[in-house]
């Protein structure tokens, strides 16, 4: 990935684990990841979630500093990616960001953070 003019602030990558009150997903296999850009005064979230179920429904939520700020039931495309993109403000300090996608039928979890 080619980025310009801007600085990637964070890059996380996540090992998906089963929902607790779920049991195991089977023959589900998904990963999925956030890139915070840091803009100056913004940045940039880019949630991707990449899965072998084309159409599967996931409820993705992010949070920015403990607020929800993307809560939604997305389906996954035909090559079974999903991505969700963002752009809040860039606040004093360190930002810390979470991005978590449930699956709706299994309620298996894929979840990751990013201090920017």
């Amino acid at each position: 990935m080619l980025v310009t003019a801007a600085m990637v602030s964070g890059l996380s990558m996540s090992i998906p684990h089963a929902g607790a009150a779920a049991g195991p997903a089977r023959g589900l296999i998904f990963g999925c990841r956030l890139v915070s850009i840091d803009r100056g005064d913004e940045i940039t979230l880019r949630f991707r979630l990449r899965t072998d179920e084309p159409g599967g429904a996931w409820r993705v939520r992010i949070f920015h500093e403990g607020e929800r700020i993307v809560s939604k039931v997305r389906r996954t495309r035909p090559t079974g990616d999903l991505k969700v993109r963002r752009v809040v403000p860039d606040l004093p300090g360190r930002d810390d960001v979470i991005g978590r996608a449930r699956h709706v039928a299994t309620g298996a979890v894929c979840e990751v953070a990013s201090r920017v």
